[in-house]
């Protein structure tokens, strides 16, 4: 294996049980960033799927990117991470 691979313990909801995964992190993961045309309305909600993650977060980052959102609807990338602490950044990218 890789010397970046990490065991990883993941909640199987069917099996009520955790499991073991194995997770290359030296490979780029996370959420594809959505393509917005001019004519496109501004999202006003996350999708489904990051949806149902919210109960999960760190609320202290999620309440600070609500927040951010209020302020401005639409970020770069960028621009958003620098909004936060290292240990925040390290948090939201992991």
């Amino acid at each position: 294996m890789n010397a970046q691979t990490v065991e990883e313990k993941v909640w199987d909801e069917e099996a009520g049980v955790y499991k073991s995964r194995y997770v290359n992190k030296s490979r780029v993961s996370g959420w594809a960033v959505p393509v917005i045309g001019h004519a496109h309305p501004v999202p006003t909600e996350p999708e489904p799927a990051v949806k149902d993650m919210i109960p999960r977060l760190e609320q202290h980052i999620y309440h600070r990117l609500i927040e951010l959102m209020e302020q401005r609807p639409v970020w770069q990338r960028y621009a958003l991470l620098a909004q936060f602490s290292d240990a925040d950044r390290y948090e939201i990218e992991r």
